[in-house]
């Protein structure tokens, strides 16, 4: 495998295709596998998921993480970080063993046998994604590979999907479609990385001493899955199936389009950690700075229509079984805001700066939040007591992430942009509601006048002048001129 790095505009691009692929692959997944099964074999597979993903989190141990952060900053030193690789996979491999015992200890004492062969899919889960090593290649930028290998995984989803989930009596097929995208990283990634790597002298203290850095950046992470997990866990518990799968119904295109958004701005960390290494802290802070922007800009624009939209959405992606969700995807929608910028200001702030801690008491505040406001809320509101709790906890990581790292980068320029967008939807949206137009059937409002409002924001934008949408009208005009010299020559 070839280690030229290559740059930035071609992994943002590369990235970008990749997300796509995959989010694409899980919005045609989900919408006809929720009409296929029905609310509660959805919330059956949902529950079990749920309980299956505190168990993968400690196999994984935070070791993509602090893999990426400290294997970018030693990516010019091969014998280095070969060895810095080879203790990491040992210790992620001791973590998956002790989380699958874990998890066969908790689920026979606690978890009905009604559910014992979804559990078994689940386990399988837990290893693949334990050990999916992804890390690896993203310090050494290999995003093309990333990108071939997650759309073979996404296709084969796609088929499995597609062919034979036909009934609600089907789940068991879905659940495993879930699993075969990690089922397929951990068999292509492994093979890579026993061909790239070279044999190493291993002693117990060379490997112990990642364990410190490593044990705070699995709490961040536990932390910080707390409340995007506990909610379906303490709603199977407390209110059945049933609300776990219109629950899901509301979350589900929040946390693609979360993942869409934070999966694209991830390429950057190991460049923003590599800077970081050199100890080039102006380029870093432009870089940070150019990343904020593009995050705010899209962000705002995603969370308001998804909010104006959530109706139409929710009956294309789901179907009209699960409109008593709409309620609870309009507040979602605006979490989802606050969810990226906290990801952003966490994982390529924070994180990279060896701030970890910070963001640990962040989240350990934002989770006992959600727990105590889960417990209050749920009984009496349901979905959408779960849903509140949520936005409160994402709410108050904000604050405290925000006045920890707010000098990382050049906030004036962030302000310019937020103000701006604000200001462009805001015309867009009056005009919505005005018209009436988010009262229109989905095909209307999603194919005609989401477009429609997304071109007049682009428009509104460019005339006031703000930063990012001249950069990139810039870029291509530079292209098309390019492109142009090169056919005169």
């Amino acid at each position: 495998m070839t280690k030229k790095r290559k740059s930035l505009k071609y992994n943002f691009i590369i990235y970008i295709l990749r997300t796509l692929v995959v989010t694409c692959s899980s919005l045609l997944i989900f919408p006809y596998a929720s009409r296929m099964l029905g609310v509660a074999p959805i919330g059956k597979v949902q529950y079990i998921q749920s309980i299956a993903s505190y168990f993968q989190l400690f196999a994984s141990f935070g070791v993509t993480t602090y893999g990426i952060r400290e294997g970018s900053k030693h990516r010019d030193e091969p014998v280095l970080l070969n060895k810095l690789i080879i203790e990491l996979i040992v210790i992620n491999f001791i973590c998956t063993v002790i989380s699958l015992i874990a998890y066969g200890l908790f689920t026979a004492l606690f978890i009905p046998d009604t559910y014992s062969k979804l559990l078994w899919v689940f386990s399988v889960y837990i290893i693949v994604y334990g050990l999916n090593f992804d890390w690896y290649f993203n310090i050494y930028e290999q995003y093309t590979y990333i990108t071939i290998r997650s759309v073979i995984g996404s296709l084969l989803s796609l088929v499995v999907v597609f062919l034979f989930v036909k009934s609600p009596q089907n789940y068991l097929i879905y659940a495993v479609s879930i699993v075969i995208p990690y089922a397929v990283s951990f068999i292509l990634n492994g093979g890579e990385i026993v061909k790239n790597l070279t044999r190493v002298q291993l002693s117990l203290k060379s490997i112990m001493r990642h364990l410190k850095p490593l044990t705070v950046i699995f709490s961040v992470i536990v932390a910080t899955n707390v409340y995007s997990l506990l909610d379906s866990s303490m709603l199977g518990a407390m209110q059945g199936d049933m609300s776990v799968g219109l629950y899901t119904a509301a979350s589900k295109l929040t946390r693609l389009a979360s993942t869409f958004v934070t999966g694209i701005f991830g390429v950057f960390t190991p460049r923003l950690t590599y800077y970081i290494g050199l100890g080039n802290k102006e380029e870093y802070r432009k870089l940070a700075t150019k990343i904020a922007r593009l995050i705010m800009l899209g962000g705002i624009l995603i969370s308001v229509y998804m909010s104006v939209f959530s109706r139409q959405l929710i009956t294309l992606y789901s179907g009209e079984a699960y409109l008593a969700a709409d309620p609870a995807m309009k507040i979602l929608s605006i979490n989802f805001l606050f969810s990226i910028v906290d990801c952003y200001m966490g994982w390529q702030l924070l994180v990279p700066n060896n701030k970890e801690s910070v963001m640990l008491k962040a989240t350990i505040v934002g989770s006992v939040i959600d727990v105590l406001l889960n417990l209050l809320l749920i009984p009496r509101f349901n979905v959408l007591g779960a849903t509140a709790a949520t936005f409160a906890a994402e709410i108050s990581v904000f604050i405290l992430l925000f006045l920890n790292c707010r000098h990382m980068v050049k906030l004036n320029s962030v302000k310019r942009t937020v103000l701006k967008t604000l200001l462009s939807v805001g015309v867009t949206v009056v005009g919505i509601y005005a018209l009436q137009l988010n009262v229109l059937n989905w095909k209307m409002a999603l194919l005609v006048v989401l477009p429609l409002a997304l071109i007049v924001n682009l428009i509104l934008l460019y005339l006031l002048k703000e930063k990012t949408i001249l950069e990139v009208c810039d870029e291509i005009r530079s292209r098309i001129s390019t492109r142009k010299y090169s056919k005169n020559q």
